[in-house]
């Protein structure tokens, strides 16, 4: 092997090694604990505003006419699904502090880019089902009867998405922590 190779293997080797940085401690189990529990706190705390707010259209139409319309209860799924979607991913990101310690710091913003990324296709596709019980909506609305159906289908679409958006926000904000820690 010539000196030159040797050379550039080396100096490499020291570029790189020079340009790692410094391993940060793991996530101690009391920390990742902690996180877990808030953020379960958060989804559930979501979930019940998500479902409250939600119901409430319904509910006042139905008290002051005495029958449901069913676009108002579209519009309720609506209305908590992005209750539930702005409470989750705007506050979610932020509990990952609680995995800071003094030696490793993670980001928040990093948190929320990886949750988005991992989101977003669970997102779209409560979005469609919000289509599908509008249509339904719209066609109950014409003809009693017509449209239970669509709206039956688009409302099971609009709750898996929500409990697959709300796993995949968590894990996804979680993981966007770990992999930005870096030490002060």
């Amino acid at each position: 092997m010539s000196p030159s190779v040797v050379a550039l293997a080396v100096s490499l080797c020291l570029s790189q090694s020079a340009a790692a940085p410094a391993p940060v401690e793991a996530v101690s189990t009391a920390r990742t604990a902690a996180w877990v529990a808030s953020a379960v706190g958060l989804l559930g705390a979501s979930a019940a505003v998500s479902v409250v707010a939600g119901s409430r259209p319904h509910s006042w139409l139905v008290e002051s006419s005495g029958r449901p319309v069913p676009l108002v209860t579209t519009a309720g799924f609506a209305l908590g699904l992005g209750l539930n979607f702005a409470i989750t991913h705007l506050l979610l990101p932020e509990l990952v502090a609680l995995g800071d310690s003094p030696t490793a710091l993670g980001s928040a913003e990093a948190a929320r880019a990886e949750a988005w990324k991992r989101s977003r296709w669970a997102l779209l596709g409560a979005g469609v089902g919000l289509v599908g019980m509008t249509v339904g909506a719209g066609l109950e609305q014409a003809e009693f009867g017509s449209g239970q159906g669509l709206m039956l289908a688009g409302l099971l679409v609009v709750l898996v998405g929500a409990i697959v958006f709300d796993v995949l926000e968590a894990t996804g904000a979680w993981q966007g922590y770990l992999a930005s820690r870096r030490a002060p």
